[in-house]
């Protein structure tokens, strides 16, 4: 799941978290969709500083945005 690359604190190869914060450093924006991790079990106080938690209609509002501009293609 995507949420788990926002969460601080990860253990494991690569380090994720680092590599996170180089790209906020550099203007890259991440969201987090809040309900998709509520139902795996952390909050917004456990996300990596500068990762923003949004709403799940923001997230479906994004994807569409993206997919209308040709910046998101999905494959089903």
């Amino acid at each position: 799941m995507g949420v788990l690359l926002a969460k601080k604190g990860k253990h494991g190869t690569p380090s994720y978290d680092e590599k996170v914060i180089e790209c906020i450093d550099i203007g890259v924006k991440f969201k987090c969709c809040e309900l998709a991790s509520a139902m795996i079990g952390f909050s917004k106080e456990e996300l990596i500083e500068g990762v923003e938690m949004i709403e799940s209609y923001e997230v479906a509002d994004l994807m569409l945005e993206y997919c209308e501009e040709g910046q998101l293609v999905i494959n089903l």
